[in-house]
């Protein structure tokens, strides 16, 4: 992906987040890799965990956000 690829996955990828879709954002601090400030999104519901950048892949407050959120998503969101 280039500044000038104009494939699908770039047009989409720059495009505006629908708002009918809802968005969580899980960030943390001690991260590591990611800078945490720039997972806080205006338009999503952000919600800070503690851990690592590898350690969120099994961090068990980083799984009950998501659960949250897919018990959250509107019915057609979750068929899709």
């Amino acid at each position: 992906m280039t500044n000038t690829c104009d494939c699908r996955f770039a047009r989409d990828y720059a495009a505006q987040f629908p708002d009918s879709v809802p968005l969580t954002s899980i960030y943390s601090r001690g991260d590591g890799v990611v800078w945490w400030e720039a997972c806080r999104i205006d338009y999503a519901r952000c919600v800070e965990v503690t851990g690592s950048h590898v350690g969120l892949a099994c961090n068990r407050h980083a799984y009950r956000v998501i659960a949250d959120a897919l018990a959250e998503a509107p019915e057609a969101a979750r068929r899709a």
